[in-house]
Formats: structure tokens, sequence, C-alpha cells
């Protein structure tokens, strides 16, 4: 059977429109076959959201947007496509937020929890979450543009200032303070250089004293341990001579204010004046009577007999 040209363009303009058909579909992200489940969400402004915008539910693709439409109230309606029948609790809400940091957006669907699903053709809420960016005022952005003006006019200055440091004058200063740099690190190298062999002989004399050190502190190791053991039990000792002599402050302090108060023989002694004339003037007296048994002891002895004296 042979067909005629006209069938043949006719066949080849129905595929050509079922080909486009489908990928208008597949660019906006809409299944070929319409198995889907529709949600209806209620807005008052979409901004950024066009058919073919993406669905998501806790950050994983669920559909797309399949229409837009402005109502009469200035309500817009937009219907979501779930993929493969895909439903949602009843009480969702369906957000619409930034997908990056540019003027991307999508749905993302907050789910309720409720446990009837909405079914096809049914209707959601819907919010609009205000970006970042959205949320900067004109006045910010102008404040915004000013500070940065005027950083970069400080930071514009500060470079004059900079570059203003490194005149011809200046240049040649920090040109000689180099070259001085230079002179005393070589003076220094070559100092060094001929020092050498005395920097050498320096730290192989400390580290044989280090080692001699370390021998004799290992050899006598006994002797120090005995030697501390002995100072501890001294300081032992002193320690309890110590809290002895103190004992003994306190009990002398105890005795002398008993006597300035009186206290006692001393303390009368000390205190009482008769007493001490008292005793002042048999002082006197014995004084005279010896006095007087070597002047004259016959005076004192002749009373006496021999048999009464022995």
């Amino acid at each position: 059977m042979k067909l005629s040209n006209e069938f043949k363009i006719g066949l080849i303009v129905v595929l050509a429109a079922f080909v486009t058909w489908i990928g208008f579909r597949l660019m906006q992200d809409n299944p070929i076959l319409s198995l889907d489940t529709e949600v209806k969400v209620v807005y008052d402004r979409v901004d950024g959201i066009n058919a073919g915008s993406l669905v998501y539910l806790r950050g994983v693709k669920i559909g797309s947007v399949k229409s837009v439409a402005l109502t009469e109230t200035d309500s817009i309606h937009v219907t979501l496509s779930l993929d493969n029948g895909r439903q949602i609790p009843r009480g969702s809400i369906g957000v619409i937020t930034a997908t990056s940091l540019v003027d991307s957006k999508g749905i993302h669907i907050r789910a309720g929890t409720s446990t009837e699903m909405v079914p096809s053709g049914g209707r959601i809420e819907g919010i609009y979450a205000i970006s970042v960016l959205e949320s900067i005022s004109a006045e910010d952005t102008q404040s915004l543009t000013q500070g940065a003006s005027g950083a970069f006019e400080g930071i514009q200055g500060a470079s004059e200032g900079f570059a203003g440091l490194f005149n011809d004058t200046t240049q040649a200063s920090f040109q000689a303070s180099m070259q001085n740099v230079e002179r005393s690190t070589e003076e220094l190298a070559s100092i060094l250089e001929g020092k050498k062999s005395d920097v050498d002989a320096t730290i192989e004399s400390a580290r044989s004293l280090m080692a001699q050190l370390d021998t004799l502190a290992t050899d006598n190791r006994a002797q120090v341990e005995t030697t501390m053991i002995q100072l501890e039990a001294t300081l032992q000792e002193l320690e309890t001579t110590s809290q002895e002599l103190n004992e003994a402050i306190v009990t002398l302090n105890s005795i002398l204010t008993k006597m300035d108060e009186g206290e006692g023989s001393l303390g009368l002694l000390l205190n009482d004046p008769s007493l001490y004339q008292e005793m002042d003037s048999l002082s006197a007296e014995l004084k005279t009577l010896t006095r007087g048994i070597n002047d004259d002891p016959k005076r004192y002895l002749r009373h006496l007999r021999l048999f009464r004296l022995f």
C-alpha cells in the first residue's frame, strides 16, 4: 500500500506536535501521563514561583508546580502536581522559600499531623516566607552602600598615605638601613665563624660538666639520701625545741605578769616599798654587825664559853 505525500506530511506534523508536547511537559517537570495527585495552595504572593517550580517534603523533591493563577479576589491559586500519586496529611502548609542565595524559589511542604490525607484536587494553606535578601529594605541597602563607600574611601586614603611613605627620601633611607643590616649580619657571621672553635669548645665543656654532674649524682645517691634523712630528723628536733621554747616563754610571761601584779614573795618585794626599805635597813644593820665583829670580836665573844662554841 502506497501512502500519499499528504498523509506522510500529516503524520510527521502529528508526531512533531506529540514530541513537542512531551518535551514541553518534561521541561516543566510535569509527568507525561496524568497519574499524579493535584493539590491547590492559596497564597497572597508568589514571587519567584512559576509553572515547573519544584515542590519539596523534608528536603526531598516530591513534585512540581503545575499552574499559577490569579483569582478575582486577588488571591493566587497554585496547583501542585505530586509525583506517583503521593498524598500529604490534612493540615499541611505549603511554604514558599528560597532554595539558593539567588532568586530561586520553591515550595516546601510542612506536613501536618492528621492521619487523613488531602485528596486529589484538595486545598491546603500557603505561606510566603521572606528571604534574607528581601528582608533588606531600601534604607538598609542605602546605608550598606554608604558604609561600603566610606570603607573604600578609607582604604584608598590609607593606600595613598602608604604610597607617600615611599618617596625618594624614604626609599633612600630604607635602602641605607637595609645595607646597614646586611653589613651587620655579615660582620656577625664572620665573628661567629672566627669563634666557631671556641663556641664548640664551650659546648663540649658544658656537655662534659653535665655528664660529670650526672655521674656524681648517681655515685653519691645513697649519701645524699642519708643526708636528707638526717636533715629531716634535725628539722623535726628543731621543731620540737621551738615548741618547748614557746611553752617556756609563755610560762615566763605568766610569772612576770604575776610578779608585776604583786603576787608571791618576789611580787611583794618588787611592788611593796616598805618591804624593800626593811630589807635595806636589815642589810645595813648586818653590815654594821659584821664591821663590829671584825673590829672588836672580844666584845661579842667574851660572854661565850669555849664548850658553848664547840
